[in-house]
């Protein structure tokens, strides 16, 4: 009789079955860096009518938790400026760590904070346009799994466990990129963990669309 295929072979598969997801998600958070930076660099340019914090006067009536944030930035001009070069960098970052595979654990948490802001604060514009809120609900999801599963055996996490110790020993590097999740009893943790954060997910979906 064939041995029961094991929690670490269905982990590492399940991490490279979410290889085009990852990628995916990657572009989705790096675009909206190489679109203001490089393709329309007039969006970060405060002098330009298409500044990007134009866009958040029109966030203010639209917004959820995140509302009176929104209003303090957009009443604090050079405060909106910071942010938005922040936010902006952190897009490029987690993004290109997600197409890479590089340090996939992070970026993936990263993207989900992002994503989840933008839902926030972007709310529903508008009677028809719920594009902020679609793309935000699918982040927040591909952020939460990319965080559990890392980047798998297509990625540079991998290729640095392989050549770098510190990356294969080390339980800091381990967590930030594509390692175990837990020590010890991993299988029954991991599982109360995607529970745990299915049930978020869901939640802020249904929660959110109810209250757009």
């Amino acid at each position: 009789m064939k041995n029961p295929i094991s929690f670490n072979s269905l982990k590492e598969l399940g991490s490279l079955a979410t290889t085009p997801l990852r990628i995916c998600m990657g572009w989705l958070v790096f675009s909206a860096f190489w679109r203001r930076v490089v393709l329309k660099p007039a969006a970060l340019d405060v002098l330009s009518p298409e500044y990007e914090g134009l866009k958040f006067n029109h966030f203010i009536p639209s917004s959820d938790a995140i509302h009176a944030m929104i209003k303090y930035l957009v009443l604090h001009p050079e405060l909106l400026y910071i942010f938005l070069w922040v936010f902006t960098i952190m897009e490029g970052l987690a993004g290109l760590g997600l197409i890479l595979g590089l340090f996939t654990r992070a970026c993936g948490f990263i993207s989900f904070c992002l994503l989840f802001g933008i839902m926030l604060g972007a709310g529903w514009l508008g009677t028809t346009c719920v594009d902020e809120w679609q793309i935000g609900v699918f982040g927040i999801s591909a952020g939460l799994v990319l965080f559990v599963t890392g980047g798998g055996p297509l990625s540079l996490d991998a290729y640095l466990r392989q050549k770098i110790t510190v990356f294969r020993e080390s339980r800091f590097w381990q967590f930030l990129s594509s390692g175990p999740f837990f020590i010890e009893n991993e299988e029954s943790k991991t599982l109360k963990l995607v529970s745990i954060l299915s049930v978020f997910a869901i939640l802020i979906t249904l929660i959110t669309n109810q209250m757009n």
